[in-house]
Parts: C-alpha cells; structure tokens; sequence
C-alpha cells in the first residue's frame, strides 16, 4: 500500500498541472493589438498573432499600475536568447504605440512611465512575452504534381508541396478544377494541408473529357495567398462499374429506375418451339414425251468377235480307219 502511494501522487499532481501551450497562433484581421499584461499570464498559452502589414497599432494594458501613467513602452526581441530591445512608445495621455517591424517573429511586451518620470515593469532577461508578432509577408510557395489519367468517381491521391512557416495548426487549401483548360473553374472543395511534401485523395468529379486542369489556392494565417495550377491538361476517364446480376448498365452508369430483377422459374422449361417449315422444291423441269413401240428404233446387231484362226499345227486329227 505504501508502495502505491507516491505513484498515486504523481497522478494527482499530473491533474492538477496540465501541460500547457506556448503560443496561440491567430491571424490579425487588421493592424490592431489590443493585449493585457499581468503577472498571471503565466500560466496561459502566448497569443500569436500573424500579419502581413507593416505599420501596425499596439494597446498594451498593464495590471497592477498606478494611475499616474503617462506612456507606455513597447519592448521586443527576435528569439528568447536575446536581450530585449527598447522599442517605440506611446505620446504621452495616449494608449496606442506605432510599431513598424521587419519581417520575422518578435516577442513583445511593455513597461510604463508614470507622470513623475518613473518607469515600471521593465522587462529582465528572463521575463516572458505578453504575445508574438509574426509579420509574414511572404505567400507560400505550391508545387502541383500532374494527376494522370484518372477514373470518375473516384478518390485518387493527388501530391504537391507546400514551402511557408506560417501556415498556422490547421493549414487547408482550396481545389479548383476546369474541364475546358482553364478557361472557367467550379471549386471542388478544401484539402487539409501541411508544409512540406502532401499526398491526399481528392473526388474526381463526373466530367469526362481531355482538357481537365486543378489548381491549387492556399492562404497563411498573414493573409498571403498563392496558387498553382497543372502543367498541362489530364483525361478524365468514365467512371468504372462492374455489371450484376438482374441490372441493367448503360454508358457506364447504373440505369435509373431499373426494374427489379425477375423471379427464377420453377415450372419445367417449355418446349423447344417446332422446326421451321422445310422450303417448297423448285418446280422440275417438263418430261420429254416418250416414242411408241412402233416408232422405237430397231435394236442394233451386236457383233461377236470372230473366232480365233486355227493354224496346221492347231488342227484335230481325223481318225484313221
């Protein structure tokens, strides 16, 4: 039992401290930050925030000041291993700090002045941001392989590669497709994506022909958004069906309101129907009329071959007397 105990603890304890998040990523919808610092922000995952602008407007209010503020100031920093950096600040009786970063990640926080010259909450080598910055303004880079030859109604894998560090948790991409070799496009639907090297199925639509293209559309979390079509046209093929028994097929798709398929006979087999007719003779030719006996010709005498010559020495002797 007093084995049990401390590993019955550590359960315990593993409940009551859940792992926590370093960052909540979102995409800024403008140039807007409203932010709160306090000192337990530590126990909560950092805001991330993705943009694609440039001159931006920062609200930081701190917890646990005094009323006297005059402004406020904005620190940041590239990486957690570097100092922070003091940065721009807000004019005095105003909230907002104009911030124009370069492109790349900063953590962020701020510190105050109160009206007798006094700062407070200056940040140390080990404080923790207040939130990210990410100002992304570069789209994501698509490669599209070529689909082949495909089937209708079907799900082949369709690969292509995606090269962007903010794509955020749960990137998606748009398919589009066109059976007239991109002259007009209808959306297929949206395909979950990562960076790198992706392989995943995609509905082949029941449009066969041999101009079909797809391209590929996908945004950032900043906002920025790219696109990639194929190389050149593929043939969508008929979908394939397999016939069963008691249905009925045509052009490659099962028929509508088929009827259902017949009951097997149980009474015997009826007979086989009778042998057609045989076909009428040709008429025969007209009898020649046959002569009267009078009129018949007289038999002809056969001849008989002669007799054989009889020679002296053939010749029978006659008796003497």
């Amino acid at each position: 039992m007093y084995r049990r105990l401390p590993f019955c603890l550590c359960i315990l304890l593993a409940g009551c401290f859940p792992v926590r998040r370093e960052f909540n990523p979102y995409a800024l919808p403008g140039t807007e930050i409203r932010v709160v610092q306090s000192k337990y922000q530590e126990l909560d995952a950092t805001p991330e925030y993705y943009t694609a602008a440039r001159d931006l407007k920062i609200d930081i209010t701190i917890a646990d000041t005094k009323p006297q503020v005059l402004k406020t100031v904005l620190w940041y920093r590239q990486s957690t291993d570097d100092p922070w950096y003091r940065g721009p600040e807000s004019a005095p009786g105003d909230r907002w700090i104009q911030f124009r970063p370069i492109e790349g990640r900063h953590y962020c926080r701020g510190s105050v002045v109160y009206a007798d010259g006094t700062e407070a909450f200056k940040p140390n080598r080990a404080a923790r941001a207040c939130f990210c910055l990410v100002v992304d303004q570069t789209p994501p880079q698509i490669v599209l392989a070529h689909p082949g030859s495909v089937h209708a109604l079907t799900a082949p894998d369709l690969e292509f590669q995606i090269w962007d560090g903010g794509l955020g948790p749960q990137p998606t991409a748009e398919l589009w497709f066109s059976a007239d070799a991109g002259a007009s496009w209808e959306r297929l639907g949206v395909l979950s994506v990562r960076g790198g090297a992706n392989k995943t199925g995609w509905d082949v639509p029941v449009r066969p022909g041999s101009r079909c293209m797809l391209k590929l559309i996908c945004r950032d979390l900043a906002g920025n958004e790219s696109f990639a079509e194929t190389d050149k046209t593929f043939t969508i093929l008929p979908p394939i069906t397999m016939l069963k028994a008691g249905e009925r097929f045509i052009l490659g798709a099962e028929e509508a309101d088929k009827p259902p398929p017949a009951p097997e006979p149980t009474t015997p087999p009826e007979p086989e129907p009778p042998a057609p007719e045989p076909a009428e003779p040709e008429p025969a030719a007209p009898e020649l009329p046959v002569p009267a006996p009078s009129q018949a010709a007289a038999p002809q005498p056969t001849t008989e071959p002669p007799p054989p010559a009889t020679t002296p020495d053939a010749m029978p002797l006659e008796p003497e007397i």
